[in-house]
């Protein structure tokens, strides 16, 4: 025997050699049952890379307190955070870290958990794969950027946010949540995974977590070609647009350098291919470029140059007189100046004020609320 649980499923580490399992039921009293037919796992393949198994070591909280802004992200201070090993839950027995050992009252809505790991070599890591119990709903961040969310509502997740589904432990142990690492998250040295855990209900019955994180280790990617089709114009005085075209050839794409003068002024994602720079001088010659980055490294860069307009002449500008505006004024019984509509005519007597200008209207209070009923005949 290697393990003895109440749940309907166990993680084991794969074996250098082929290995047979089986499994048997106990009761209370200790009665067995027949053993089920044997299943046969083969040796893993050298190339995979067990970055995060189940049942490690993660930094946990569970409370109403505020959730802090940036918890997901990988700087991030946990240190005061609880620690403990998975399982992690609240309401189930197997569970290796009970995280309400308390009782609170009333119970969170959500409970967190981060993990770091280090990884050699990260640009060889390839087709990454992260499972975990949803239990009731989960998202998973990799270095603060979102691998995926299960039974969640769309839009920002915040601490009382509800799960939109109430699966039970068990289901959600026997169906866990798979999502696919997109290549250029991972970072050489030091990782952070982190994951939010929602109830559906505050009283649910149980709340849990548990996540592993495999991958395979291949050859590195080429560093990406340089992009195309790069142009740039002026708008106005101060602002230029730039735009380019994803590079052909090479290796995928992850992130845009752009500089200005030779001076990094944005990085951007690999799905955006134009940027707008504000707040230039007027008159003046820019040079820009692009650089395309991977884990790999970097393209030669895409350069151009464009010159700014010239600052618009005041002359030029329409005339215009707004709502609202500082008017000199005259409400007066009193005659009217002859030329009081001329440019000349002096009004530095008249009084000022903004508008809207007006005067209140007030109703006359009637001499009597019986109606008239005289008729002539």
């Amino acid at each position: 025997m290697i393990a003895s649980t109440s749940s309907t499923s166990y993680t084991v580490p794969l074996t250098d050699s082929p290995s047979k399992y089986f499994v048997r039921a106990r009761d209370a009293a200790g009665n067995r049952s027949a053993s089920t037919s044997a299943i046969s796992v083969e040796p893993g393949s050298e190339t995979v890379v067990v970055l995060i198994e189940n049942g490690e070591s993660w930094s946990w909280r569970y409370t109403d307190a505020a959730l802090p802004a940036q918890w997901a992200q990988p700087d991030f201070d946990a240190s005061s955070w609880q620690v403990g090993d998975g399982l992690l839950a609240r309401g189930v027995a197997a569970a290796a870290t009970n995280i309400d050992p308390t009782g609170l009252s009333p119970r969170p809505l959500s409970a967190q958990f981060r993990k770091e790991f280090t990884v050699v070599n990260a640009s060889t890591v390839q087709d990454g794969t992260v499972t975990v119990i949803a239990n009731d709903g989960v998202v998973v961040y990799l270095n603060g950027t979102e691998l995926g969310r299960q039974n969640l509502p769309t839009g920002t997740i915040g601490q009382n946010t509800y799960a939109t589904a109430a699966p039970s432990h068990a289901a959600a142990s026997n169906n866990r949540a798979v999502f696919t690492v997109p290549a250029g998250l991972l970072v050489e040295g030091t990782n952070v995974i982190a994951a939010s855990v929602h109830a559906n209900y505050r009283n649910t019955p149980d709340l849990s977590f548990d996540l592993a994180y495999t991958a395979e280790r291949g050859d590195a990617p080429e560093a990406p070609n340089a992009v195309t089709g790069l142009t740039a114009s002026a708008s106005g005085h101060d602002t230029v647009e730039l735009s380019w075209s994803a590079p052909t050839g090479g290796g995928a794409v992850t992130s845009y350098v752009v500089a200005r003068n030779g001076t990094e002024v944005a990085t951007l994602p690999a799905v955006e291919t134009t940027f707008t720079d504000v707040d230039l001088t007027a008159e003046t010659t820019y040079e820009y470029s692009i650089t395309a980055i991977n884990a790999s490294g970097s393209s030669a860069a895409a350069t151009t140059t464009v010159t700014t307009g010239a600052l618009p002449d005041p002359s030029d500008e329409p005339v215009a007189i707004e709502n609202g505006e500082s008017w000199s004024w005259r409400y007066t019984d009193a005659a009217l100046p002859a030329q009081w509509a001329q440019p000349d005519f002096d009004a530095s007597s008249w009084q000022v004020g903004d508008g809207l200008l007006a005067r209140e209207w007030q109703r006359q209070r009637p001499i009597s609320t019986r109606p008239d009923c005289h008729r002539d005949r």
